[in-house]
């Protein structure tokens, strides 16, 4: 569960037939649907009453056409994912990420406590974020990196999972090097499977906002995911701090295609 009146729904991928490119869940109660293109197989559905049970069927897709539904699920109730106030000691109860950061905990997506708001985010751990959001696939490492060597260790599977899915083209990795907006912005749209949206988009400091992060920042706009403008007051080159790699708990809120 995650977010008032929201159920996340996970597919279990068929082991026979062509890959699959996209599931589509659908509330057998109400009809309030998400999506989620492969390779995530997890959505979010909200909008659903909080003290009632529903089920859930999923239907997916790829180019040959698409699946009948699947058979309805257990009933589960929809509910609140992470609590405010938060376990974290230094987490107040107002900050504004305050209920993402709690949920990440509750779903394993960090095991930090203290949580560490302020303390830079480099790619290594930007890479074990997205990778436990994905499920933690299973990858092989290594996987060709120049400085494969160097990987921390809980971030090896989750770097090679990046470069095996696009999501990261870069050679060597750099695990080191902190995470600014717009490398934030473009790992988060390459996992929602690269969405086309019109660029520029409104930001005050759009100009320099990097070419390849460009539709990923106005993704971000389109979605509610930030409400930032200019995309970042002093230009998106600045550094990444941990509270905002809070925005996956908050994206995966929101009835958007999951990346």
């Amino acid at each position: 569960m995650i977010g008032q009146g929201s159920v996340e729904v996970t597919a279990s991928p068929p082991s026979t037939g062509d890959p699959v490119a996209s599931y589509l869940v659908t509330a057998v109660s109400s009809g309030a649907t998400c999506s989620a293109v492969a390779p995530v197989t997890t959505c979010v559905v909200t909008g659903l009453a909080g003290t009632t049970t529903h089920r859930f069927v999923v239907r997916a897709s790829n180019a040959g056409g698409s699946s009948a539904d699947s058979a309805p699920s257990a009933e589960i109730t929809a509910g609140v994912c992470g609590v405010v106030p938060t376990p974290f000691s230094d987490v107040g109860p107002t900050a504004y990420y305050a209920r993402a950061a709690s949920c990440l905990l509750d779903r394993a997506i960090t095991v930090n406590n203290p949580y560490k708001p302020a303390q830079l985010v480099n790619r290594a751990q930007m890479a074990g974020f997205l990778w436990r959001l994905a499920g933690e696939p299973t990858v092989e490492f290594p996987c060709g990196f120049a400085d494969g060597d160097v990987i921390p260790v809980f971030a090896q599977q989750a770097a090679c999972w990046l470069k095996a899915e696009g999501i990261t083209t870069n050679d060597p990795y750099k695990p080191l090097d902190p995470v600014n907006r717009a490398q934030m912005a473009g790992f988060l749209w390459r996992l929602a499977g690269q969405p086309t949206v019109e660029f520029p988009c409104g930001f005050a400091d759009g100009d320099v906002i990097p070419g390849y992060a460009q539709q990923a920042a106005c993704w971000l706009k389109d979605e509610g995911i930030t409400t930032n403008d200019p995309y970042k007051t002093a230009g998106p080159g600045e550094p990444c701090p941990d509270g905002i790699v809070s925005l996956p708990a908050g994206w995966r809120d929101r009835p958007v295609a999951d990346p």
